[in-house]
């Protein structure tokens, strides 16, 4: 009451104004921050408790790492009693890019602090000091661990020697990986196999190999074949080397049995074995047996109620024979069909010539009852002459 009782009347709203201003800023002030991964408060003061608003504070990055972006990064404590947002800020440094000869880098983010790089060879190479590294702070600065690895080549082992025969040796008797090495024979022996053999990388990708087996020099020598009943079809030769090829031929009349071609082989023997001639076997052609006969046709009897020539006694002008064509039980298939035709064919003709016969002696007895003539007679039989007498009587 003291203190208020002294005040004038005018005087007590300002000083409740004052008591409210910093009271309101007494329950705005920010506590500790919680700062960007790898960074602290420069010049230290970043664990005092609480800051009051509007305070600002300059960040850096510590030892190993460094800003992602230009200038000094700072936070301010805002009237919320929130720090300002700083999500990122500080990146690990870049160590050197390890340069390895013959070698190179298999997988790696960016090389920098904190981070692991795997190293491998070119072909023909293996690794020397383990293929992994990391990237570490070395007296305040960036480096790898340790010194980097190496790549050396790999080599094979010296060619193995043959049996009458050599191979050109290097120069200094050493074989890495992709040296290859050339054999030759002695005089009057063959190569039996690859002239070469190549420096490869083996299948557990650190040791060298041959490719494949050193060559054999032997003495080959075939002799010229005797094909009975068959020749060799190429120039007279006596004996032939490895891998040499040769036809053979067969007289006329024989047929091949096998294959036409033979190689001389490193055993001194034909390959493949056995090609010989063997006869033709010829087989007579069927004969074709013969067409089966077809029998005449039986003449046709008159139909009833027409005389003929014979019974009247009279001579009938002779009408030719006529046959038909029957069906025989040799015949079969189409033979039977055409047979079978071909005398239907011919009864419809005799019958139609017969009855054309007929029809046309009616019209001539018609149109000529009594002949003017001796000329134009016509034969009566006695039958017919006694009938007309009986008439006139």
């Amino acid at each position: 009451m003291g203190l208020f009782a002294s005040c004038s009347e005018e005087a007590l709203p300002a000083a409740l104004l004052l008591l409210l201003l910093f009271s309101s800023r007494a329950l705005s002030q920010c506590p500790t921050p919680t700062l960007p991964p790898h960074s602290s408060v420069r010049g230290g003061g970043g664990d005092l408790g609480t800051y009051p608003t509007d305070t600002t504070l300059r960040l850096e990055c510590i030892s190993g790492y460094e800003y992602i972006s230009g200038g000094v990064p700072t936070i301010t404590c805002l009237a919320t009693g929130k720090w300002s947002d700083l999500p990122t800020l500080c990146q690990g440094q870049r160590c050197r890019v390890p340069n390895i000869e013959n070698g190179h880098i298999v997988s790696s983010n960016e090389l920098r602090f904190g981070e692991k790089v795997t190293f491998g060879c070119d072909y023909g190479f293996r690794i020397i000091g383990g293929n992994t590294r990391s990237c570490v702070l070395k007296s305040g600065k960036v480096d790898w661990d340790r010194g980097l690895p190496s790549c050396e080549s790999i080599p094979c082992v010296r060619p193995p020697l043959i049996a009458n025969g050599r191979y050109d040796a290097s120069s200094s008797d050493a074989y890495d990986v992709s040296s290859v090495v050339i054999y030759r024979c002695d005089a009057d022996y063959t190569l039996i196999g690859n002239s070469t053999i190549t420096c490869i990388v083996a299948k557990n990708g650190v040791d060298g190999e041959w490719d494949q087996p050193s060559p054999e020099c032997k003495k080959v020598n075939c002799p010229r074949p005797k094909i009975t009943n068959g020749r060799v079809d190429a120039v007279f030769q006596a004996t032939y080397m490895y891998q040499d090829k040769i036809q053979i031929a067969c007289n006329p009349g024989y047929s091949l049995v096998g294959s036409s071609t033979i190689e001389c082989d490193a055993d001194s023997q034909w390959k493949p074995p056995g090609p010989w001639c063997d006869k033709i076997l010829t087989t007579s052609k069927p004969t074709k047996p013969p067409t089966p006969a077809v029998p005449s046709t039986p003449p046709i009897s008159p139909r009833p109620g027409i005389v003929t020539p014979k019974e009247d006694g009279t001579e009938a002008t002779a009408v030719p024979p006529t046959t038909t064509q029957t069906t025989t039980k040799e015949g079969s298939g189409s033979g039977t069909a055409i047979g079978i035709a071909i005398g239907a064919v011919i009864a419809v003709l005799v019958l139609a010539g017969l009855i054309f016969a007929a029809v046309k002696y009616c019209f001539r007895g018609k149109a000529n009852p009594h002949p003017a003539s001796t000329d134009d007679y016509r034969v009566v039989s006695k039958k017919d002459v006694a009938l007309e007498e009986k008439s006139k009587d």
